[in-house]
């Protein structure tokens, strides 16, 4: 819980930095594909360093293996929708987005202004908060003590997950990178794909997984071959033919 807090205090921070003020040139690195790799896997690396529970890690596991399926489907759909970001519908919708006072969104829409459906972002915030809403992660104790919180410890993450969510949907809409259509979907995709695996890899509880380590490596292998070889939707559009 102590990590949790600590981690969302971090990314805030860091976001904020690097969408605000001089340091606007750092955001596109930051939301380049290579995050799409290095921030899951860094999150199952801490999972492992801070549990000695089988049950923990293998949630751990089953992240990445649902992240990485997840996100093919996603990158897949949105090659072949092709829809245009509300950001850059309109010059008005522009104006909105720089009246918001976060110019680097403007430079992060810019380069694929037609990936909107269905959104990345709720996709990842889904993968995140499936295994803990099962009870995949915290179904036997690990080395941080929940005596300080007033209710147990699943409870409380589970809402912190589910907040996360609800945060993610919620700021992608408001700050124009995606239509309410795209966050809806990107949820029903993510549910999907968790449930599916979940279903598979479930122990006789339902509550564990048995997800091995080397699991994550056959839609991680596939991700990279998609990423190589299929043409980005930004790419497949001439200027002026990008749809709604």
């Amino acid at each position: 819980m102590a990590v949790f807090c600590v981690l969302c205090v971090f990314l805030a921070g860091v976001w904020t930095c690097v969408t605000t003020g001089r340091n606007v040139a750092w955001a596109p690195p930051l939301y380049s594909s290579k995050t799409v790799f290095a921030a899951p896997l860094l999150g199952t690396l801490l999972t492992r360093a801070i549990t000695e529970s089988p049950c923990s890690r293998s949630a751990a596991n089953f992240h990445l293996l649902a992240w990485f399926t997840a996100i093919i489907l996603v990158l897949q759909l949105k090659r072949l929708s092709s829809r245009r970001r509300p950001s850059v519908c309109a010059a008005e919708v522009e104006a909105a987005v720089k009246h918001k006072s976060l110019p680097a969104l403007l430079r992060l829409f810019s380069r694929d202004g037609n990936g909107s459906f269905p959104s990345g972002d709720v996709t990842g915030a889904v993968c995140f908060a499936f295994p803990i809403w099962t009870g995949t992660a915290f179904r036997t104790t690990t080395r941080l003590s929940s005596s300080f919180l007033l209710f147990p410890l699943s409870s409380t993450t589970s809402a912190l997950a589910s907040i996360c969510v609800i945060l993610s949907a919620l700021g992608r809409v408001y700050w124009l990178a995606h239509h309410v259509l795209d966050v809806v979907v990107a949820a029903v995709v993510a549910i999907a794909v968790n449930a599916s695996l979940h279903t598979g890899l479930a122990d006789e509880s339902g509550r564990c997984t048995i997800t091995a380590v080397w699991a994550p490596l056959l839609p991680l292998a596939a991700l990279l071959v998609q990423m190589k070889l299929l043409p980005s939707a930004q790419k497949l559009l001439k200027h002026g033919t990008r749809r709604q």
